[in-house]
């Protein structure tokens, strides 16, 4: 909608739609307003009536009269809602009758606006730099569960021999090494290859806070287990 605003703003401009038009729409939309203003005065004055309802309690009188004024509030919310709806209802006619006037006479315009904006959008986004590593999931966040059925299935169908002595993987982007569980219980030589940059990261794993993956795995004591960590390029 921002685009239009210099199409109906109210001051003298040369591209500028019908008088009336605009004239029209803060009519419409001034009698919205004060539909708001009139449910904002009425939710006080229930409030109001709720904390004379315990004095009166308190000193045992009559709450005939704030039984009344309830019923009279009430009455008039429900009336102040009718007219939100045929306030809202006007202000959207007159919103679209100004945005078909400004399609209508100031297409070029809208159109250079619209390319304009997507220009200063688009150099916007060209500035923010996006680090895939940080999208890695935790170090306790559940394995995907297609890791430990392709083990099993290469196991099964000899792609990974039985036979071999140290049988070994390598988890090429371990993140957090949420897998690094999965992968002990099939493996003996384990290589961790990631960027640079995922690997010295201070971190969460597993618990421990403000370690990286090096510091981790190197304090890491598993019997019959090596592990290696790799940055991308070196792998």
């Amino acid at each position: 909608m921002k685009l239009f605003y210099h199409f109906v703003a109210y001051y003298e401009h040369k591209h500028k739609i019908k008088e009336n038009l605009i004239v029209r729409f803060y009519e419409a939309v001034t009698k919205y307003w004060i539909t708001q203003i009139n449910e904002i005065v009425l939710f006080l004055l229930l409030l109001l009536t709720f904390t004379f309802y315990f004095v009166y309690s308190s000193l045992v009188h009559s709450l005939n009269t704030i039984v009344n004024i309830n019923f009279i509030i009430a009455t008039l919310f429900m009336i102040n809602r009718y007219a939100v709806r045929r306030s809202k209802k006007t202000v959207r006619l007159a919103t679209t009758d100004e945005i078909k006037e400004t399609h209508n006479s100031f297409l070029n315009g809208l159109e250079e606006g619209l390319k304009n904006s997507t220009r200063n959008l688009t150099s916007n986004i060209a500035r923010i730099e996006i680090n895939s590593a940080c999208s890695a999931q935790p170090s306790t966040a559940t394995p995907n569960p297609i890791v430990e059925v392709a083990i099993k299935y290469c196991l099964e169908t000899g792609l990974i021999s039985r036979d071999s002595n140290k049988p070994r993987i390598a988890d090429q982007g371990c993140g957090n090494l949420r897998h690094l569980t999965i992968l002990c219980r099939y493996f003996d030589t384990i290589y961790l290859a990631d960027k640079e940059f995922q690997l010295n990261r201070l971190k969460r794993l597993f618990g421990l806070d403000g370690t990286n993956i090096k510091e981790y795995i190197s304090s890491l004591k598993m019997s019959g287990k090596k592990f290696t960590v790799l940055s991308d390029l070196v792998f």
